[in-house]
């Protein structure tokens, strides 16, 4: 969960997706995207609180013509979108907010989680920005749909560097 979102399961052999990942246009549920995609329509709609309004139109100087530009116009809508997060950060206690990040967190976990047939007996791992900053709400989604949250990684190069520094000890050590 970051800019984009998917889902594969791994058994240590081989991994296997069950449902594909459908980009920021049909998909995305719950990534950087999604989350932004639904701040600007509520911005363009007039349905934002004022304090929230009032940061996108008066603090990042939002208007209606640069938002359409951004998403139809110029390449990249899916990183424009998700440049958002930030701002939705700042108000993710809000209780407008709130209830939508755990909503979309839901809405990924019953369609990239739940797919699998073991989901409910093996905790399960997210590598993200988005399952990073904003993993007090995809645990509260998670524990509604008694998923157990394992490991949560901010950027999987982490982890990567880990398992290959590792690897390579113990690769020196049985010399």
């Amino acid at each position: 969960l970051g800019t984009g979102s998917n889902s594969i399961s791994f058994d240590g052999e081989k991994m296997v997706e069950k449902v594909p990942a459908l980009a920021y246009i049909l998909g995305d549920e719950g990534s950087g995207s999604y989350f932004g995609k639904r701040l600007l329509s509520d911005y363009l709609y007039h349905f934002l609180p004022k304090e929230i309004d009032d940061v996108l139109r008066n603090e990042l100087k939002l208007t209606k013509n640069s938002i359409l530009e951004n998403v139809y116009m110029k390449p990249y809508a899916n990183v424009y979108l998700a440049s958002f997060m930030k701002t939705i950060h700042r108000f993710k206690d809000h209780s407008y907010f709130k209830p939508i990040l755990i909503e979309g967190m839901k809405k990924f976990l019953r369609i990239h989680v739940m797919c699998y047939d073991n989901y409910a007996s093996i905790p399960v791992n997210f590598i993200g920005s988005v399952a990073h900053f904003f993993q007090d709400e995809l645990r509260m989604a998670a524990q509604e749909l008694n998923i157990t949250i394992g490991n949560i990684c901010k950027k999987p190069i982490d982890g990567l560097v880990e398992y290959h520094l590792n690897y390579h000890y113990e690769k020196q050590q049985v010399k």
